[in-house]
């Protein structure tokens, strides 16, 4: 007894007819038959099995209880078919041996040949039955519901002898022809055409696999399997059971080829939280039924059912994912194996994942675009393998078909995971798909309706292209898509015209704050890479921006946006259009093939008298009058806004009369000057202030004298004071306004009054040299008029009397109390000649004078002498009454006078300008440990190049500006130095205080930023050289987050030409001015005194001491 199905269908039994003679009794005397039987059997006190000596006894009381199950689905039958459950259950798992007759628990080959009918007797059970959802019990529950869960009974018994009884090879087989009956029976209907079938589904299916795995069995079977569930494919479980099935053989299988760090111990089967866990599956085994599993659905692509095509494409995509997921890192380094390449993943499912993406059906465009999706993550997680060109051929058709439609479900999918490593990677032949997605993206970007993650996966692409037109010019692609009617660029340079339209028409619909902040970085890179080719669009470029700048409450354009606005238009003030050959003078510069790219005007963009130059200005100048205006006072928020827009004033301003008397009065309307205008915010009054000094002090003197290294005087008050051999003393300190003034008084010497002055505000320290001179030239020597110098004393401007000759000769002849006596009256006769010359000049050598002469200066005490400062100020009338209230004494504290120098050393230690220091680090191919890459002096030519690029070399022993705290001793002596009017930058070896790293890796792959886990660095700019002579740029924090901090975008490409110049920009730099401020203010707070009027002035005058 057996379903009919199982024959007369499959073939998989043969009937047998010595069986199923109770089949043919009357329905009422089947029922009382078996339900007898099963009470004696099973009830409260059951008949032993030992009663059932033969098996001729047992094959009776079998045919008996067997006919139950196929009895129809009644009130009445439904406790004689559980009772019947309950007694097979009993003898095939052995729960009690006192209810199980010898037979079947002494002769193993006899139990079997029992197994093997109860095995076909459930099978009667799972019949399907006419009208069971209407027919009700007493409770009101339909006897669907009873006979779904007799079946699941069934069900469970079935998975628990597989799991828990041993089974000879023919019984196992047996087992999986009436489970593989009993399903296809079911699940071979029509969908909806049985609701048992329905309710069984997922139940079959996970007992039907479990058992098959638990089996072992090979060959002809799961042919048979094979056949079968090809018409299973239009239900859901059955997809989803064997997506279930493929990828917990596949973590099974990665634990067997790569060890106990990567897959499962066991083969675990979960669906939607239901989990079965198989573990007594040989390796052997699982390899087998992995790879006959894999493809037991046979061709997907005619799957009948969109949602189960979208399910089975899914599956195969877990299985590509969790290979993807063996890193390299949970290898055992001893066992020397290697993560499955890309070549090995598209083995396995490659010819799933092709057909899908290849071959296009209306309504599977969900399951075509997971195909895709799971392409683009293999190629894109493994970036390294060189990829067998037939599988590229068929990846870039399939991504070229999928753009060329109009489903935007396809090109959406492909544009969203085509941002990393695509075009990064350089495969061979990508470039052929640039044409493509151009087009594709040109119908999003310029356009609304579509999503904010979309277009920002558009915008990072174009990231790959802003370098390509100037890079690979005229060379053609070699390939057209001819399935876009539309004609495409088919040369490198055509790109320009499309991508100039996309990205001027792209910001002028964008809504998403984030997006613009990336398309504006996007943007500039391509006007810097473009621009000596390409002018109309950095015009373009800085008209639109300009216009929705001063377009207030534009959507999307927030305060953060606007930021981003005013650093590019300020990189791009600083950009010229033409090459200039490369000198000593030209200063900080970018090179290219022996040319620099001079940073000059922006006004250079036009012909028509700077004619874009005063449309930014301008356009800025409105810009501040709308945020300053009494009617839209500045919010908070906006000071920043309006304090960074200042950084715009260039050099170029000043050579426009009317432009730069523009800028001075929007100055003076932001200070608060100019009536009618809200009084602004201390923030703003401040950035207009500091702009003020900015323009008066510096614009028009860089570089100074002395080298783009400094602004200020090197000069201090020590150092004057020690050449000049003068003390503290003669200093004299003041405060004007927001001025510290030093005046170092000089000794007089023939009447010369000279002072020097050192003079500190915001923008620097200044040492100025000042003498008062009343002649109509300086002469080298200053002496009073009509007074000549004094001249000699007369005596001793007479000549010295010559000596005696031979005198040496007439003393010999002398005795020696005779020579005594010669010097004592020699002795005399001297000490006479000078008392008669000391009287002599105490007389006047007896003469009077009469003569008036012209009065001179008393002596003066070199420190107390205050008339030179006093002179000084005094004329340039910073000693007026007018003045009184802006001009004080600053003092130090007399018990500590070094602290008064020290104060000024530590206002000159806060620099003027930006100060920026970069760490840079070489890691090549193979990686080095965090220690290895510290250490490390040694890369490439291409990374030296690099290095040179970044700045000039400074020996660090003789450098006198910004040195990041670079000891020469430890990091030797030269190092990259870049500075300009408003930054200064420091390059050097990784050290673990440095706010920005910069690391050059040959091989991205390889990288991890694992190995700076130390590093505090805020940003990590990774570049990659790629084999086209192209550089990618990753932008990461040490936790490996994303992050665009402009204009360098993530996953961008960038050329040469234009690296090093984009790296400097890419900067996170304190406020300096801010810093200093505080510190001069700090300062006037120790050492400001108040005093009345008349201490004020005495103090400017020379005391005489008492």
């Amino acid at each position: 007894m057996f379903l009919d199905f199982i024959a007369s269908q499959l073939g998989f039994l043969e009937y047998n007819e010595e069986s199923s003679v109770f089949m043919q009794f009357p329905e009422e005397t089947r029922k009382v038959l078996a339900g007898e039987i099963v009470r004696v059997l099973i009830g409260n006190s059951p008949l032993p099995g030992a009663t059932l000596k033969s098996a001729n006894h047992v094959r009776v009381i079998m045919e008996i209880v067997g006919q139950s199950f196929g009895l129809p689905i009644k009130v009445e039958t439904i406790d004689i078919i559980a009772g019947a459950t309950e007694l097979y259950r009993r003898w095939l798992l052995g729960d009690d041996e006192r209810l199980i007759p010898p037979p079947i628990k002494d002769d193993f080959e006899v139990h079997q040949y029992f197994f093997k009918q109860m095995f076909n007797h459930f099978s009667l059970l799972f019949q399907p039955q006419a009208g069971e959802e209407e027919q009700k019990d007493g409770g009101g529950e339909s006897l669907l519901n009873h006979h779904v869960r007799l079946c699941e009974n069934v069900l469970e018994i079935y998975a628990n002898v597989g799991s828990e009884v041993p089974l000879k090879e023919d019984t196992w087989e047996h087992l999986l022809k009436v489970v593989l009956g009993i399903t296809d029976s079911l699940l071979g209907q029509p969908k909806g055409s049985d609701l048992l079938a329905e309710r069984l589904c997922p139940s079959l299916l996970k007992v039907l696999f479990s058992l098959w795995l638990r089996s072992g069995m090979i060959g002809v079977m799961w042919d048979n399997l094979r056949d079968l569930i090809w018409h299973w494919r239009h239900r859901m479980p059955a997809i989803k059971q064997w997506n279930a099935v493929v990828l917990g053989l596949t973590n099974r299988i990665t634990r067997i080829m790569y060890g106990p760090t990567v897959g499962t111990r066991n083969i675990v089967i979960s669906i939607d939280g239901d989990t079965t866990e198989i573990n007594d599956s040989a390796d052997h085994y699982v390899v087998y039924a992995w790879q006959r599993m894999l493809r037991l659905l046979g061709d997907l692509e005619t799957i009948p059912i969109p949602a189960n095509y979208l399910e089975a494409i899914k599956g195969v995509g877990q299985v590509a994912n969790q290979l993807l997921q063996i890193g390299q890192k949970d290898l055992d380094p001893e066992s020397k194996l290697l993560q499955p390449d890309g070549n090995t993943i598209l083995h396995i499912v490659g010819a799933f994942i092709f057909e899908a993406i290849n071959n296009y059906r209306d309504g599977f465009e969900k399951g075509k675009a997971a195909a895709l999706e799971a392409a683009l993550s293999i190629l894109s997680s493994r970036s390294r393998t060189k990829f067998n060109p037939l599988y590229l051929a068929y990846f870039y058709r399939g991504l070229e078909k999928a753009l060329s439609t109009e489903h935007p479900l396809l090109v959406s999918t492909v544009i969203l995971h085509s941002t990393v490593n695509l075009f990064q990677s350089e495969f061979p032949g990508s470039h052929v798909l640039i044409p493509t997605y151009i087009h594709a993206i040109g119908r999003i970007l310029p356009e609304t309706g579509h999503g904010a993650i979309l277009r920002n996966a558009c915008i990072r692409i174009l990231g790959c292209f802003t370098c390509y037109p100037e890079h690979f010019a005229r060379l053609i692609f070699s390939r057209n898509n001819t399935t876009i009617k539309k004609p495409l660029v088919k040369t490198y340079e055509e790109m320009i015209a499309p991508l100039n339209a996309i990205m001027l028409g792209g910001l002028k619909v964008e809504l998403d704050p984030g997006n613009l902040q990336a398309f504006l970085w996007v943007a500039s890179v391509y006007a810097n890479a473009s621009i000596e080719y390409n002018t109309s669009f950095c015009d373009g470029l800085i008209r639109s921006i300009l216009q929705k700048i001063v377009t207030v409450g534009f959507p999307g354009w927030t305060d953060e946006v606007m930021l981003t606005c005013f650093q590019i238009l300020t990189d791009l003030s600083c950009v010229h259009q033409f090459l200039v050959e490369e000198t000593e003078e030209n200063g900080p510069t970018r090179p290219r093939a022996g040319l620099i790219r001079q940073r000059l005007t922006l006004g250079s963009f036009s012909n028509a008298s700077n004619h874009c130059g005063i449309l930014l200005v301008t356009t800025l100048c409105k810009f501040f009058e709308i945020r300053c205006a009494v009617q839209c006072a500045p919010a908070p928020p906006l000071e920043e806004l309006v304090v960074k827009t200042w950084i715009m004033t260039g050099d170029w301003i000043l050579r426009n009369a009317g432009l730069f008397k523009t800028v001075l009065s929007i100055i003076e309307k932001c200070r608060g000057d100019v009536k009618g205008y809200h009084a602004p915010t201390y923030k703003i009054k401040e950035a207009a202030s500091s702009m003020l000094w900015t323009i008066v002090n510096q614009h028009g003197q860089f570089p100074p004298p002395i080298g783009p290294s400094n602004f200020s005087s090197l000069p201090s008050e020590a150092d004057l004071l020690t050449h000049s051999k003068l003390t503290s003393k003669n200093i004299t300190c003041f405060l004007f306004n927001k001025t510290l003034m030093s005046v170092i008084r000089e000794p007089r010497s023939y009447g010369r009054i000279a002072v020097t002055i050192i003079l500190r505000d915001l923008s620097g320290k200044f040492v100025w040299n000042a003498n008062l001179n009343y002649f109509p030239c300086v002469p080298e020597h200053i002496s009073e008029p009509g007074v000549k110098p004094p001249e000699k004393d007369p005596l001793e401007a007479l000549p010295a009397p010559d000596p005696v000759e031979y005198l040496d000769e007439l003393m010999a002849y002398l005795t020696e109390e005779e020579r005594k006596k010669q010097d004592a009256v020699l002795s005399l006769a001297i000490q006479r000649v000078k008392e008669e010359a000391a009287h002599l000049r105490k007389t006047s050598f007896g003469h009077t004078d009469n003569t008036v002469h012209r009065p001179r200066l008393p002596p003066q005490d070199v420190e107390s002498d205050t008339t030179a400062s006093r002179l000084l100020l005094a004329h340039v009338g910073l000693l007026s009454m007018e003045n009184r209230g802006a001009f004080s004494l600053l003092q130090s504290d007399a018990s500590k006078p070094f602290n008064f120098l020290q104060n000024f050393k530590n206002i000159d230690s806060t620099a003027e300008r930006e100060c920026l220091q970069i760490g840079v680090i070489y890691v090549p191919k193979g990686g080095m440990s965090m220690q290895q890459i510290f250490d490390n002096e040694k890369g490439s030519q291409d990374y030296f190049d690099f290095l040179s690029s970044l700045g000039w070399a400074v020996d660090l022993n003789t450098h006198t500006g910004f040195t990041g705290g670079l000891d020469p001793k430890a990091t030797g002596d030269l190092t990259p130095y870049y500075a300009d009017l408003y930054t200064e930058v420091h390059k050097r070896r990784l050290v673990l205080s440095d706010r920005v790293l910069i690391s050059w890796v040959e091989d991205v792959a390889e990288y991890s930023i694992d190995l700076l886990e130390e590093c505090k660095a805020a940003v990590n700019i990774v570049i990659n050289p790629l084999p086209s002579g192209l550089y990618r740029v990753r932008i990461i924090n040490k936790h490996g987050k994303v992050r665009d901090v402009g204009p360098l975008v993530d996953e961008m490409i960038v050329s040469k030409h234009i690296l090093s110049f984009l790296v400097r920009l890419d900067k996170e730099a304190i406020q300096p001015l801010v810093m200093r401020k505080q510190q001069i203010d700090d300062f006037v707070r120790k050492h400001k005194i108040d005093v009345s009027l008349s201490k004020f002035y005495a103090s400017q005058f020379s005391m005489a001491k008492s």
